[in-house]
């Protein structure tokens, strides 16, 4: 392969990488794209233009690099143009702008089909606009730069000063241009900014690791480093990029060179950024399942994980989109087909999509917990476990029952677990025997009764002679106990139903039965009277 060959393949490379997301720019629907035969320097498109002749500028193959010039000069003036104009772009030229791979251009409004703006650089009279013009020879089109743009190349130039003000002092071996045209000694620049890089990234961890740590001591109530230091690796990557950008930008290094960098820092802070947003989501969620479980909501960690994990992979997902946008695939389509697939996925999860809604649901309004004694519908059981689909529960016989959430979501639930207390409602009757006059006194005595034990809520107790029944005189109690567990609570029961009991006995009076009582006149009782018949068979002998 001839030098020559090997310059247009570099030429091409860096015309490749120069920015890729140009690949997916809209083509204009007028004029239509036009079919040229290939020129041998690469000036088919305004990117191949402007890397061809950057690329034999870096090579000092001045004479190749005028004949990307749209100039009538010759000779040493022609070469002294292509040098000035070398040394504005590579100093000057800005690398976020997009420069076109297509044969039409980018047809930028306020230009004309045949020019091309390449960038604007600022320059102290003013904006400088870099165009290229849209040539015909020798039967082929070919994109150059302007006359325009030339005619204020030399004014540039000398406003810029010539090379960097290093270079004047420096041996001539150092610089030299090296690898990917650049000096010796800014080689050197950019390996001290490396480590600078480094040490400035390890310090920024460690204050912002100073920031975080009260943050979550206050949350957690625990000294855990190991959530402020899931950070610190995210961070130092981005500090790493930021500072190697500012060092690229500060040796003005050349424009194919900045490029590249500037392609590949892009796809490098799209993962940090990413990086660093899964781990901060990771620890937010860490907080959040240590806040909760010190609140004994320990259940709120499935819904919590769960929307971490969504969170995740929807972040991952975008990195990844937008990875491949930079790359110069259009993406559109695919993001349509997804979301027809995302569409038709959800009908056919729609079941478990309600489940799992129901589920966060009753996680987030806490109707029950585990180890409440539950009734949904005309079931009834303890909650063994809330999970993201279904419920569990151990029933009276200990058979477990699962219910699905988006089914449970929608039942009346009614949890025993939550009550606060206990109702002691009692009916009893006493024998009709009891006096008119001792009723009262007996009625103080079981109030008192009932008030006098500790975990009877004295001011709710109330004790009514409420009806008198076929066979009793009924007294209805209301008490509540003040207790949330039940054995606590039939132990309690029971003694209060025994002083009820001794109560009643210690002021002549009992708890009814069932009774009848025969009222018998002297009519009825001579109606009841029979004489026996007169016996004919003989005495028995003596």
């Amino acid at each position: 392969m001839t030098a020559a060959a090997r310059h247009l393949a570099i030429a091409g490379l860096f015309s490749l990488l120069l920015s890729p997301s140009a690949r997916t720019q809209t083509k204009p629907p007028d004029p239509p794209k036009t079919v040229a035969p290939a020129d041998p320097l690469g000036r088919s498109t305004p990117r191949g233009t402007v890397a061809g002749f950057l690329s034999a500028s870096h090579r000092q193959d001045y004479t190749r690099a005028i004949e990307y010039l749209d100039t009538r000069l010759k000779g040493d003036t022609a070469k002294q143009l292509a040098i000035e104009l070398a040394l504005v772009l590579d100093r000057k030229l800005p690398t976020t702008n997009v420069i076109s791979d297509l044969v039409e251009g980018s047809a930028a409004e306020g230009l004309p089909l045949s020019a091309e703006r390449v960038g604007t650089i600022g320059m102290s009279t003013g904006p400088l606009d870099v165009t290229l013009d849209r040539e015909h020879r020798g039967g082929q089109s070919i994109w150059l730069f302007s006359d325009h743009t030339l005619e204020k190349i030399p004014a540039a130039a000398k406003e810029l000063g010539g090379g960097s003000y290093l270079d004047t002092y420096l041996p001539a071996p150092l610089v030299k241009p090296g690898f990917l045209s650049i000096s010796i000694w800014k080689w050197l620049a950019l390996l001290l900014g490396g480590g600078l890089a480094v040490v400035v990234s390890g310090l920024t961890a460690r204050l912002l690791a100073r920031v975080f740590r009260p943050i979550a001591h206050a949350l957690t109530k625990e000294r855990d480093l190991e959530l402020v230091e899931t950070l610190a690796a995210p961070l130092r990557a981005l500090v790493v990029i930021a500072v190697v950008q500012f060092t690229v930008v500060l040796l003005e290094l050349p424009f194919l060179t900045r490029q590249l960098w500037s392609s590949l820092a892009g796809k490098l802070t799209i993962v940090a950024i990413a990086w660093l947003f899964v781990r901060f989501v990771r620890v937010l969620g860490d907080l959040a399942c240590r806040h909760y479980a010190h609140r004994a909501q320990s259940d709120t960690t499935a819904v919590i994980r769960l929307a971490q994990r969504t969170v995740n992979v929807l972040t991952t997902f975008l990195a990844i989109v937008l990875l491949v946008r930079t790359m110069g695939y259009d993406v559109t389509a695919a993001l349509a087909g997804l979301g027809v697939g995302g569409i038709a996925l959800a009908f056919a999860a729609q079941k478990t999509l309600e489940n799992l809604f129901g589920g966060v649901s009753i996680i987030f309004d806490r109707p029950m917990r585990v180890g409440d004694f539950c009734k949904m519908g005309d079931r009834m059981g303890t909650v063994e476990d809330i999970g993201l689909r279904s419920t569990r529960f151990r029933t009276p016989d200990r058979t477990v029952l699962t219910i699905p959430n988006g089914q449970l979501s929608t039942m009346n639930i009614e949890n025993f677990g939550l009550r606060d207390r206990f109702f002691f409602a009692p009916t009893i009757g006493i024998r009709y025997d009891t006096k008119a006059s001792q009723i009262p006194a007996i009625l103080d005595k079981l109030r008192a009764a009932l008030a006098a034990n500790a975990l009877v809520d004295a001011a709710s107790v109330r004790v009514s002679l409420v009806k008198y029944a076929e066979s009793a005189i009924i007294i209805e109690f209301n008490a509540n106990i003040i207790t949330t567990e039940f054995a606590k609570f039939m132990k309690t029961q029971e003694d209060l139903l025994l002083k009820i009991r001794e109560t009643l006995e210690e002021n002549c009076s009992g708890i009814s039965v069932p009774s009848q009582v025969l009222y018998i006149t002297r009519e009825s009782e001579a109606n009841l009277h029979v004489p026996l018949p007169e016996s004919t068979t003989p005495p028995p002998a003596a």
